[in-house]
């Protein structure tokens, strides 16, 4: 997909630079022909000799260069590329880049662009949150500036939150979708929920499952690579956020159901999130544990499975939002069975939410027993 196609490739300062380095080589096995610029301070984390042997080019770092500048070396590069990506892209290069500054090789030659910008940001968590910079981002987003990442997860500086790097194999995949991407879903609106959801018994605990979210992101991701403007609601997870995705983290079914509504409408709703079962507070369901010989004392744990979620979503049919389920048509097109009874398991498919939900309530009433002291 990338033979051929030329990649001017701007490293700007950051200890993320080494992931240049590998980026570079995927890039060249693909076919594709790379041009970089280093920043200065680029230099301090990788040298131009290492960017050189993988790039199999110059490298380009000087803005004064009196042999590159005598032919106008800023423009000639900016134009000769099908596609600028900005890898790692630091908080300094992105308030530049949105300041519109041209003070040095780099940010000359991105001003001089008229080809397609991918940035990579990378940076602490809280330089990530600062305003300046999320005001930063806006206005590289109104201006058609493609991003991908950052991703969740350890920094180097110790911290753990958003401001990862995102790996050379997403940003190559990004990098395809801005420069061979299909773009049939233009215009659509499209949800996705994703991995787990925490839910607290106490300040202390919480009952969540094993789901890593690796489907409802590959699912997103898919998505907005084929033009669908595209919202992603996950709970807590490792998975970096795909490129051209509008990421909401969340943590509680709750939170979820809040997102998803505050999303709508959309024309595709892909429901992949594995939510927990919700401790509900005052609603005895289960079970309750004495313990002894230090006295007799109850702990009620009362666990609703969330049906909620399913049952608000059916109606919000009603609000013009179709839900397209992934498995449900594909298989009742494969059975052999009369119109009418694909009638019917329609008919159940969307009454199953509701359904569960009443049978739930009936369970809990029937084997709910209060203690009488």
């Amino acid at each position: 997909m990338l033979q051929d196609r030329r990649i001017l490739l701007i490293i700007s300062g950051g200890i993320a630079a080494y992931k240049s380095l590998d980026l570079i080589r995927r890039l060249r096995e693909r076919g594709a022909a790379v041009r970089c610029i280093m920043t200065a301070a680029a230099k301090h984390f990788v040298t131009p000799l290492s960017v050189a042997s993988l790039s199999e080019d110059k490298v380009y770092d000087d803005l004064w260069s009196l042999t590159d500048e005598s032919e106008m070396g800023h423009i000639r590069l900016s134009r000769e590329a099908d596609l600028v990506v900005v890898a790692p892209a630091s908080a300094d290069l992105i308030a530049r880049m949105a300041a519109g500054l041209a003070d040095d090789l780099a940010t000359t030659a991105l001003l001089a662009s008229d080809k397609p910008v991918l940035i990579a940001p990378t940076m602490n968590l809280m330089m990530w949150a600062h305003p300046a910079t999320q005001a930063n981002l806006a206005t590289l987003d109104a201006r058609g500036v493609v991003r991908v990442g950052p991703g969740s997860g350890e920094l180097a500086c110790g911290e753990v939150g958003s401001g990862r790097m995102s790996e050379p194999l997403e940003i190559i995949a990004a990098i395809e979708h801005v420069l061979v991407g299909d773009k049939r879903l233009a215009g659509k609106r499209a949800l996705v929920t994703s991995g787990p959801t925490r839910e607290p018994i106490d300040p202390v605990r919480y009952i969540s499952n094993h789901s890593s979210g690796k489907q409802g992101h590959a699912i997103a991701a898919a998505l907005a690579a084929l033009g669908a403007e595209t919202v992603l609601v996950s709970g807590p997870t490792h998975e970096p956020s795909p490129a051209g995705v509008k990421l909401v983290p969340v943590e509680t079914a709750a939170e979820m159901l809040a997102a998803c509504e505050a999303a709508l409408p959309v024309d595709v709703a892909v429901m992949a999130a594995a939510v927990a079962l919700q401790p509900v507070s005052g609603f005895p369901l289960a079970w309750a544990i004495g313990l002894s010989p230090f006295g007799e004392f109850w702990i009620t744990v009362s666990l609703l499975f969330y049906v909620l979620i399913v049952a608000a979503w059916l109606a919000a049919v009603r609000l013009e939002m179709r839900i397209r389920g992934l498995a449900r048509e594909a298989a009742l097109n494969a059975l052999p069975l009369p119109p009418a009874y694909r009638k019917l398991f329609r008919a159940w498919t969307w009454l199953a939410g509701p359904i569960l939900a009443g049978m739930t309530v009936v369970y809990a009433l029937m084997i709910w027993q209060p203690r009488l002291d």
